[in-house]
């Protein structure tokens, strides 16, 4: 029941994003977002990692070339892209405005809820290291 939920929140995730104006296509792992003057150009990839929590890695013209997101679940970071692209303006959106804006963001994040997930996955990752 579980993958179905996942899927489905993937899946409205998605949705959200094009309703946003953003554009986002699903994969067999997550969403990709592409870049807004190329869409035949990956600007970002999403998927889940080990302890559940969704990661974002972006593509920049800066050095590192890729900086990297977390949120709880799909449809949190769905939203954080499109507030990302709203914070932009009504011009149409630069690679760099994008990560200036999802900096500006992350910086407001209560990241309380993604680490009280990581805690409970690292508390279940001892009892399993534990048992075996």
């Amino acid at each position: 029941m579980k993958d179905n939920m996942d899927n489905a929140s993937l899946e409205h995730a998605v949705a959200y994003l094009k309703r946003c104006g953003v554009e986002a296509v699903q994969t067999d792992y997550g969403f990709r977002v592409l870049y807004p003057e190329f869409s035949d150009r990956i600007f970002a990839d999403c998927g889940v990692d080990n302890d559940s929590s969704i990661s974002l890695s972006v593509n920049t013209e800066e050095s590192p070339p890729v900086i990297w997101f977390f949120r709880k679940d799909y449809l949190e970071m769905a939203n954080f892209i499109a507030q990302a692209y709203e914070h932009c303006g009504d011009v149409a959106p630069t690679p760099a405005a994008i990560v200036s804006a999802m900096r500006a963001l992350e910086k407001t994040y209560d990241d309380t809820a993604l680490r009280e997930m990581t805690a409970a996955f690292l508390g279940e990752l001892e009892d399993d290291q534990g048992s075996a």
